[in-house]
Formats: C-alpha cells, structure tokens, sequence
C-alpha cells in the first residue's frame, strides 16, 4: 500500500503489481480474468487484499496474475513444483507426488520476463486497469513428474507416490494476454526442466 501511495504522489504513470494465480483460490475451470478471486490460502489472501489496494490507490494500475515461474535464476526457489521436483531427483533420484490429480499452472522465467517487458512497452492506456493472466501449461502434478523423468533419461528417477496431501488446484487461462497483447509463450514446462538440469549438472547446487 505504502509503495502505491508513495509512486502516486511521485506522479508515477504506469504501475504494474505482481500478483498471482493464487488469487483465484482452488478451481476445476480455468480461471478468466473476470472470475471471483476465492483464496484459500493466507499468500492467495495477501494478493487479493493487495490488488484491491493498489487499485484503490492507482485505478490505472495493471494487475499480473502469474502462473508458478519454472526454470534456472541466479536466486533459485525450490519451493515451486517444477524446479523442487528437478532438485530431488537430481539430489535424491526420487520424486515424490502426494496424490497427482491437483494442477498446477506454470510459465517459464524467460516468459514472465517477457510479459513484463511487453507490458512496460505497450501503450499504457492500452494496458490501464488492466488484470491478465500469464499461463504457458496446466499440468497435473503427475504430468510434471513424469516430464521430469522423461528429460533425466540418462539416470534412473523413481517417482513415489503417496496419498494427497492437498486437494487445491490452481489452473487458469491465458488467452486474454494472447488476444489483447499479443502475448505467447515460447518456453515449455520441458524447456524450464532441461535447463534446470544443464544448471544442477554443471555443478550449480543451493540446499536454500
């Protein structure tokens, strides 16, 4: 709120707030930008509240909802599906999936990038007021795991499964960033995978 207030009295005139998938809470549809946001967790809680500030603040402001970000960066997360299931198998040859069926949407970090950029260089009454979702794949947790063993087919990965442990799944739908920016993802799930490998393979390690 406080970093909204302080770039309006700046006379800042494009503001951009980082939300997030989560925002929309747990569905069996892809989620559209117009959806009702019902979040059932206390992050999702936080950017729900904090988009509504914002645009309290700053009605011009342009709302991202992003997917889960997958893929090497300097400053790595292991906490995300993708990137958490390619350190344990690369660490343990093990992937463990807690029930499968739930989905999760995840877009490469050289896409998000992209969008970004994309969204800092269009006509910003093009993009005022705006919330736009940026998805590359829904994917099953399953799905993501078996596309972790297919690309570390030099070396045996075992996927364990165990009973679910969480029933949410977050999977929305990206076309109005397609039809209204022109916005298309060029990385895959598999893209942010491989890379990922080449990183822990060439001796790049974090246990953060």
């Amino acid at each position: 709120m406080s970093v909204a207030v302080s770039a309006k009295e700046a006379g800042v005139k494009r503001f951009i707030f980082a939300s997030s998938v989560a925002a929309y809470g747990s569905s069996k549809t892809d989620a559209v930008e117009t959806d009702e946001l019902r979040p059932t967790t206390i992050y999702g809680e936080c950017k729900k509240y904090a988009e509504n500030e914002v645009l309290t603040v700053i009605p011009t402001a342009t709302i991202v909802r992003s997917a889960s970000v997958c893929g090497y960066s300097p400053h790595q997360r292991l906490d995300l599906t993708v990137n958490m299931m390619v350190h344990d198998a690369v660490r343990n040859g093990i992937i463990t999936v807690n029930g499968g069926e739930q989905k999760r949407s995840h877009i490469h970090i050289q896409d998000i990038c992209d969008a970004y950029k994309l969204l800092l260089t269009t006509s910003k009454d093009w993009v005022a007021g705006q919330v736009f979702n940026f998805v590359a794949e829904n994917q099953t947790v399953s799905e993501t795991a078996k596309s972790v063993a297919k690309v570390f087919s030099d070396r045996y990965v075992q996927i364990v499964t165990k009973p679910r442990s969480d029933d949410r799944s977050y999977t929305v739908d990206g076309n109005k960033a397609r039809i209204h920016l022109g916005f298309a993802p060029k990385k895959s799930v598999d893209d942010a995978i491989y890379d990922l490998k080449v990183k822990f393979d060439s001796g790049y390690w974090t246990d953060s």
